[in-house]
């Protein structure tokens, strides 16, 4: 897990773009702690050449960046900070050469160690313990098609010295993010959007449309839009290769997609089947995530995601003891889920770390958070994430296991109730629709007619929607009203809406202290096996995620059969209370920026205002 900048300049690169470049791989020295490693390449003769910083690990041979002859035409610059997870040697310093191949990576493959029993039996020979020497190898054995068999969280860059060509590519589900800017006759591809202000250049100001959707909607990521004007984000499940200084950069238009979300249903498939499949995939996800040279963790809200997550890791370790990390709030206020971590640390017999964020929330943190994320944040749980992975860097850990992903996958939220009614209307299923509304009525605690009220505006926006009667502000909206299906809708929270987000947001918090999160609920066997399955896997009998409650059996029933579905949750109103000077202080900066968004709640204000404050008022 690391951070990594790619910076092609066609009329060469210059002293000024070497320390740019240096200041931007600072920015993000926090997601590679443990060194730093650039190379220069002439893309015109393919020569190139290593380069020596303070932060560069002893043993490591090249050039000093004051020393560098720039009468070279040296026109490309890979950098890379590394967070060591495997290997802890200098053998897995990057940029990694490998043959006539240069690579920047970030992420993790979690089968490397299957890939390369593959690949030894092909002749391969490998001189380190990392996955990244078996990435290149993969690349250099199957070409672009290594992708479609990497499971993992990826952005790599693969320079290919002797046709000249850069490889680009993003995992499946855009665990780890990239971005790109590019115009004419340059381009800078990274792994965070802000490493941009160390190129002031670049800077083009707010993309005003980024803004609206969050003050209006609280989205900070759709489509490939960034906060900063010009800056996008690389595609998921892409990877585009061209030759520099030859063919123009176009990221966007000219990748290729590796993989899609399965498109067929198994609808012969026994309950128990599902079940026993389900769980087998469930499990190797875990083991394969456990693989680190490091200390490991598991965050644990009490839900049933993360809960799950344990008691399987429980069952693959046996009698080796782990520590999980939870969010608390004070004993009784909304949110708390100490009752329930408790239970489950109990019947885990693990150590438990608790912390409540709100003893950590003010003005100076408030920033720092903003700062990391990059983009304004929609309510407090984003800073009890944050503050979770300060608290687990602390205590010696670098990776963390984590529940996300699970609610997309097997629908978790109470809108996939809503769009899987919709479904059964649709298919003529009115019966066990209303049967259906009537067990989760029961199950919440909540009016029968309510929430068929609630299921049938649902469905009838979705309607006229479909007609072309409905009125929304921004063109994405519609895609919300157009599915057919549950599983459309779950796609789209995947490709588009919640998932992105949640990443996103995971990717910074985590990497903001050098921990690495790792999400078993993204396997993609697991992802492609729940999404060929009919919604009934998902809920059934009013149950949402009926398949995980079924599956994982080991877990404590009153965590596997709660009703309840709260979510990663804080008592944001009492903060805000708590800290109504601070965020006013924010507030008045958003306004300066932004009157025409007063009326909006207060904490966006102050989250968009802290923002400013980062990325404008300093630089």
């Amino acid at each position: 897990m690391c951070g990594i900048l790619t910076l092609y300049k066609k009329e060469g690169l210059t002293r000024s773009d070497l320390d740019a470049s240096l200041k931007s791989l600072d920015i993000i020295k926090h997601r590679g702690p443990d060194g730093e490693g650039l190379i220069l390449i002439n893309t015109k003769n393919q020569k190139y050449e290593i380069i020596i910083t303070t932060d560069t690990p002893e043993g490591i041979s090249g050039t000093s960046a004051e020393e560098v002859d720039f009468d070279k035409g040296y026109d490309l610059l890979l950098g890379h900070r590394r967070l060591s997870i495997f290997d802890l040697s200098i053998n897995g310093h990057q940029p990694f050469i490998y043959k006539d191949k240069i690579i920047v990576f970030n992420g993790e493959i979690f089968n490397f160690l299957e890939l390369r029993e593959i690949l030894e039996k092909e002749g391969f020979t490998f001189n380190s313990s990392t996955d990244t020497e078996v990435v290149l190898a993969a690349y250099e054995f199957w070409g672009k098609h290594c992708f479609s068999k990497f499971n993992g969280m990826w952005s790599m860059l693969i320079y290919n010295l002797k046709t000249g060509e850069l490889m680009v590519s993003n995992d499946r589900y855009g665990v780890k993010p990239l971005y790109y800017f590019n115009e004419n006759n340059s381009f800078i591809v990274m792994s965070e959007a802000k490493q941009i202000l160390a190129f002031p250049d670049k800077m083009k100001g707010i993309n005003s449309e980024a803004v609206n959707v969050f003050m209006d909607l609280g989205y900070i990521s759709i489509g490939n839009e960034t906060f900063f004007k010009d800056i996008f984000r690389f595609p998921v499940a892409s990877h585009y290769c061209f030759k520099p200084g030859v063919q123009k950069a176009s990221f966007e238009n000219a990748s290729e997609k590796f993989y899609s979300l399965p498109k067929t249903i198994k609808s012969n498939l026994s309950d128990e089947e599902g079940i026993k499949t389900f769980k087998t995939l469930f499990t190797d996800a875990i083991k394969i995530r456990l693989r680190s040279d490091v200390g490991w963790g598991i965050a644990l809200s009490g839900g049933l995601d993360s809960t799950s997550i344990a008691f399987v890791a429980k069952e693959i370790l046996r009698n080796h003891n782990f520590t999980t990390f939870s969010v608390v709030s004070e004993k009784g206020s909304e949110g708390d889920e100490s009752y329930f971590i408790n239970l489950a640390n109990q019947k885990l017999g693990s150590d438990n770390i608790q912390v409540n964020p709100m003893y950590n929330f003010n003005r100076e943190s408030f920033l720092k958070q903003i700062y990391q994320m990059g983009a304004p944040v929609a309510d407090t749980s984003f800073f009890a994430q944050y503050i979770l992975s300060k608290v687990v860097k602390e205590k010696g850990v670098t990776v963390l296991l984590t529940g996300q992903g699970g609610d997309e996958i097997l629908a978790g939220y109470h809108q996939h109730f809503f769009k899987y009614t919709y479904e059964l209307f649709r298919n003529g299923s009115v019966i066990k629709g209303v049967s259906e509304i009537r067990k989760w009525s029961k199950l919440k605690e909540r009016s029968t007619r309510g929430v068929l009220k609630s299921a049938l505006g649902d469905a009838y926006l979705t309607i006229k929607t479909k007609l072309g009667l409905a009125r929304f502000p921004y063109s994405f909206q519609k895609k919300i009203f157009s599915g057919k299906s549950l599983v459309d809708y779950l796609k789209l929270e995947m490709e588009m809406l919640q998932l992105p987000y949640y990443l996103m947001a995971e990717d910074r918090f985590s990497m903001a202290f050098g921990v690495e999160a790792r999400n078993p609920f993204l396997d993609y066997r697991l992802v492609d096996f729940v999404f060929s399955l009919p919604s009934q896997y998902k809920i059934r009998d009013g149950w949402q995620k009926w398949l995980l409650r079924e599956a994982v059996s080991e877990m404590p029933d009153e965590i596997r059969y709660r009703k309840d579905k709260k979510g990663f949750t804080t008592p944001m109103e009492t903060w805000i209370t708590s800290n109504q000077e601070m965020l006013c202080s924010l507030a008045v900066i958003s306004d300066q920026y932004f009157p025409e968004h007063s009326s909006k709640p207060l904490f966006k204000r102050a989250a968009l205002g802290a923002w400013i404050e980062n990325f404008l008022l300093k630089n």
